[in-house]
């Protein structure tokens, strides 16, 4: 079996209105020697990102705590209280969400309360809760139960 070499070109082109988007779709033109042409689309990332956006109300537990993990992780973002920002809850629509809280970068969101999709819109690795071994649970829960005892017999 004889081997062919195949001669291309890449021409690549790129739309106004994917300039503007944090990732855009650049569209390359492979044009083969045989005159065949093949249109490939890839995904990439520019320097310019979208804001990190936490929607959040008071009162939220759950709010409170995707705070303190985006801030825990050094992460900047601005945060947004639904009640107190008329376009809040404009923007969570276009997003089609009603609820809190969550994180946003452009287009790209997540439920607030799941770390996992909290790290992966905000654009950090998240390797996960430590989880406590047997042993340290049980201390701990004899610990709680050894305080509840105590102040039920006071």
């Amino acid at each position: 079996m004889a081997a062919h070499a195949i001669g291309f070109r890449i021409q690549a082109s790129q739309s106004a209105s994917a300039r503007a988007e944090p990732e855009r779709l650049i569209r390359h033109r492979i044009t083969l020697s045989c005159k065949t042409t093949i249109e490939v689309s890839v995904m990439a990332a520019t320097t310019e990102r979208a804001p990190l956006k936490v929607y959040w109300q008071p009162g939220c537990s759950s709010c409170l705590k995707t705070k303190e993990f985006l801030i825990a992780n050094g992460m900047e973002f601005e945060s947004i209280n639904v009640l107190e920002d008329e376009k809040a809850f404009e923007e969570l629509e276009a997003l089609g969400v009603r609820m809190v809280p969550i994180v946003a970068r452009g287009n790209d969101w997540a439920n607030g309360a799941v770390f996992r999709d909290v790290a992966r819109v905000a654009g950090f690795k998240w390797s996960g809760h430590k989880m406590l071994s047997p042993e340290e649970m049980v201390a701990r829960i004899n610990g709680i139960l050894d305080g509840a005892l105590r102040f039920a017999r006071q």
